[in-house]
């Protein structure tokens, strides 16, 4: 049974090798000894097992695309009441009940070579959707803690999310999480959390701006890409905080940072994320509300990422102070 901020996910199935790939990547707490009621259950099964139930004649085919991964694989997606199923060529088939918590992943193979990228696409992914039933809801960006305050970057893919919270991480703060954030409303404001223990940055941005994680561990590399434990990065434990700004990022070639305060609407597109994974009209409501709730209660900024890294955070120190 794992503990994932105060949820109950239990996993189990006959497919060993994801369950233990899971156990490398999800960001949550192994509890041997609990033999209680689980609040989410995720099944990791053999197609040879026969455990996704099958799709009703009446169900919807609510899409239908082709993808490039490692090869290309055609993923269907259908709805019927409270379920969905994916069904992504010869590969793997996902069901899940969203108001039961369910979630069920059968693997024939997975298409990726590089396993992280099967664990997040077929199980951290759906998973997520669920998660989002329980009011954690899924926004695109990088979020750090700095001073007891954590602040989420967001914006275009490659404007420097990343770029900001390792920034961060590596002057005295800790990364929370990477292009990917779950928030949930509390009763001392907007908490930020992370579903996966990995984070990642671009060895063009590692040489340019952090030249020290050369000699950090690294858990693998993939596509000009390196990636790293939370834990390998972060000196000390992120702090439980609340997220006081949002900083909407692009990056410059000028040494000097600079940030001005931005209205929610310049903001408001961004934080959705883009997938393949098609969201629950009704989580899709209630995630709006809470968005918007979100960015009136909150600082928001247009934030321009210069070379000089020192300076950056010094910026940021002085703008998230109280």
């Amino acid at each position: 049974m794992y503990l994932w901020n105060g949820i109950r996910i239990e996993v189990k199935g006959s497919n060993e090798n994801c369950i233990i790939g899971l156990s490398k990547y999800l960001n949550a707490v192994y509890d041997h000894e609990y033999e209680g009621e689980c609040d989410l259950s995720l099944l990791l099964m053999d197609e040879a097992d026969n455990a996704i139930p099958r799709i009703p004649t009446s169900a919807n085919k609510i899409k239908s695309m082709l993808l490039n991964l490692d090869t290309d694989i055609r993923m269907d997606v259908f709805t019927f009441e409270t379920q969905l199923w994916y069904v992504y060529s010869n590969h793997v088939s996902l069901w899940m009940d969203y108001k039961a918590n369910i979630l069920i992943v059968s693997i024939k193979t997975m298409p990726y070579t590089f396993e992280y990228f099967n664990i997040l696409t077929f199980i951290l992914h759906p998973l997520g959707t669920l998660l989002e039933g329980f009011g954690f809801f899924r926004l695109h960006g990088s979020c750090a803690a700095l001073a007891g305050r954590s602040v989420l970057f967001t914006g275009m893919d490659g404007n420097g999310k990343s770029t900001s919270a390792f920034a961060i991480a590596t002057h005295g703060g800790s990364i929370i999480s990477d292009n990917l954030t779950f928030v949930k409303k509390e009763e001392d404001g907007y908490k930020p959390y992370a579903l996966t223990k990995l984070v990642k940055l671009s060895l063009e941005s590692v040489n340019a701006y952090f030249p020290e994680l050369t000699r950090v561990h690294s858990a693998t590399f993939d596509s000009g890409e390196i990636y790293y434990f939370l834990d390998d990065i972060n000196a000390m434990k992120p702090e439980s905080s609340s997220i006081s700004n949002i900083m909407l990022t692009e990056k410059l070639s000028s040494s000097l940072s600079s940030c001005k305060s931005l209205s929610s609407s310049g903001v408001l597109p961004m934080m959705f994320p883009t997938g393949i994974h098609t969201s629950i009209e009704e989580h899709t409501r209630m995630k709006f509300l809470f968005v918007s709730d979100m960015l009136e209660s909150t600082e928001i900024c247009s934030l321009s990422l210069g070379t000089d890294i020192n300076e950056f955070v010094h910026m940021i120190r002085n703008k998230i102070s109280p």
